[in-house]
């Protein structure tokens, strides 16, 4: 812990006089597993608002760095020689740490909020609009996409505009990578209230059984768009990152050696 600096020698300071360590250590006794513990109440509000989470925003750093230079290689053609295959295949990890992330942010900066007087109502509609802000650009990004390779020649089955919208509309035409966002983030409120209610592990089965029923049946609740992410499939590293990301707190507050243990 670390200690208040004071003036008197500790030989001259009685008992109740003895400073009182910055970090209470009850937030690092183990085990406490319950919601309310996990996010650390006792922080203030302001703190929660205020401050950014610089390790989040390093792995989502490293997922950009990684998702160029996966692209570099698969859509451009670069060439890296002797780490061609390392970059291309090894180190690829941006899709999936992308997912995890975006799970790990919510379970950690959403879920105390929800403990707060009316904060519960606040963060479930606030992942609601994100999820149908995120759909919004899909559609854009999609049309874009579209007319893009009509204008220059790229495609030669130019539909009619009716036609075209529909398709976008009903997931026939884009990415897939977008809608899978889009779903994980609208399921995200129920799986953050059977946190609250204390039902992580009926949460973390759920995910595992989902998973497994994926290995036989990949593309249930997929769109037709969908190739690379199957949701069934995909909802478990969003799931994962969810439930680390209720643990996080706490980890910030282990001592050194507990954290190179785990």
């Amino acid at each position: 812990a670390l200690w208040l600096p004071i003036g008197n020698s500790p030989g001259n300071v009685s008992l109740n006089q003895r400073p009182r360590p910055i970090i209470d250590t009850q937030f690092i006794r183990m085990p406490n597993f319950t919601p309310q513990a996990m996010v650390i109440p006792r922080l203030s509000g302001s703190i929660t608002k205020t401050r950014r989470d610089d390790r989040l925003d390093f792995w989502r750093a490293l997922c950009l760095i990684d998702m160029v230079l996966v692209h570099l290689v698969y859509v451009a053609g670069v060439n890296f020689g002797i780490i061609q295959r390392t970059i291309g295949e090894y180190t690829r990890f941006a899709a999936g740490g992308f997912v995890f992330v975006a799970g790990m942010s919510i379970g950690a900066i959403f879920l105390p909020r929800t403990f707060a007087d009316n904060g519960r109502k606040k963060v479930y509609f606030s992942l609601w609009r994100r999820a149908f802000y995120i759909l919004c650009v899909h559609f854009a990004a999609t049309l874009s996409f579209v007319s893009l390779d009509l204008i220059t020649g790229m495609r030669t089955d130019a539909p009619s505009i009716p036609a075209l919208l529909r398709d976008i509309l009903f997931f026939r035409e884009g990415g897939d990578l977008l809608p899978l966002y889009v779903i994980v983030l609208a399921a995200s409120p129920v799986m953050l209230e059977l946190l609250r209610r204390r039902l992580g592990l009926v949460l973390a089965f759920a995910s595992l059984g989902l998973f497994a029923w994926g290995q036989n049946h990949p593309w249930m609740f997929s769109s037709p768009i969908h190739q690379n992410f199957p949701v069934i499939l995909w909802q478990s590293i969003f799931t994962a990152g969810i439930l680390f990301g209720v643990f996080l707190p706490r980890y910030t507050l282990l001592p050194r050696s507990w954290k190179i243990t785990l």
